[in-house]
């Protein structure tokens, strides 16, 4: 997990409306397979009409579940943490932002560091 301490409510918008931005900057960011909803507990911001899926607005924290589709996965959960700090600060909005990597959607050919597994 990483992130930036504070909390600001977002600004110019709904949590809808943030977690739609932060959605798709998520998406773009290498190694980023797709958002997910995660295993038991769902990780999403439900808005009228729907949801966002992988991205969860809720107290002091934005929660990230997403599926990797690179190693090593603490860069790529860093670099969605990034992502969506960038996006958040757009709209005033500091909170911590967590990211949990909850699948690996890996070629064949990939091997891990040092050839073992």
């Amino acid at each position: 997990m990483t992130g930036r301490q504070g909390l600001t409510p977002p600004r110019g918008g709904d949590r809808a409306d943030l977690a739609r931005a932060v959605a798709p900057a998520l998406q773009a960011v290498p190694g980023v397979a797709r958002l997910m909803v995660g295993r038991g507990v769902e990780v999403a911001t439900h808005h009228a009409g729907g949801k966002v899926a992988g991205v969860s607005l809720v107290g002091d924290r934005v929660l990230v579940c997403l599926v990797a589709d690179r190693v090593p996965v603490h860069e790529v959960a860093a670099r969605a943490a990034a992502a969506a700090e960038a996006v958040l600060a757009r709209f005033g909005d500091t909170r911590v932002v967590d990211v949990v990597v909850d699948d690996l959607d890996l070629p064949e050919d990939v091997s891990t560091a040092g050839g073992s597994s």
